[in-house]
């Protein structure tokens, strides 16, 4: 029979503690890193926005092993999701629909709207920054993870 060696790791609940502790640095790292990452893109799709629209990071969800950030806009510019998805042709009723026209003031049951082409730029801004994102993230989730290896 082959010779079985033991090992007793002394200080195992100290040791468990502080991996637990780099466990939860970790994920703050990795949350710090996924916003590094979406900062290009939300500059890119700010510069690419219609009317000027302020563009902000969001919501942030941090899964197992995950890290998740909104980019996007207001929900007061609800409407620019027909720039980046356009529109078909529509009618738009209301009880009565008052808008200003060309002639003035217009108050009717509803209008025919000829709908728009899609004019996107959350898309292209996520394809064009795609590289630069991933670097970025890269870069600072290394950095955090080194700062918690040395301490």
């Amino acid at each position: 029979m082959a010779k079985v060696s033991k090992i007793r790791l002394v200080g195992d609940k100290e040791l468990k503690q502080k991996l637990e502790l780099l466990q939860g640095r970790a994920r703050a790292a990795l949350m710090t890193s996924a916003e590094a990452g979406a900062s290009p893109i939300q500059d890119e799709m700010q510069m690419l926005a219609p009317d000027g629209t302020e563009i902000f990071l969001g919501n942030q969800k941090l899964g197992d092993g995950t890290a998740e950030v909104d980019i996007g806009f207001d929900e007061e510019k609800w409407y620019l999701r027909f720039f980046e998805y356009g529109a078909s042709d529509h009618e738009i009723k209301g009880s009565p629909l008052a808008f200003e026209g060309e002639s003035g003031l217009v108050i009717t049951g509803s209008v025919q709207h000829p709908g728009m082409p899609a004019k996107p730029f959350m898309r292209p801004a996520a394809d064009n920054k795609k590289d630069e994102a991933r670097d970025a993230a890269g870069d600072v989730f290394r950095k955090e993870i080194d700062k918690l290896v040395e301490s």
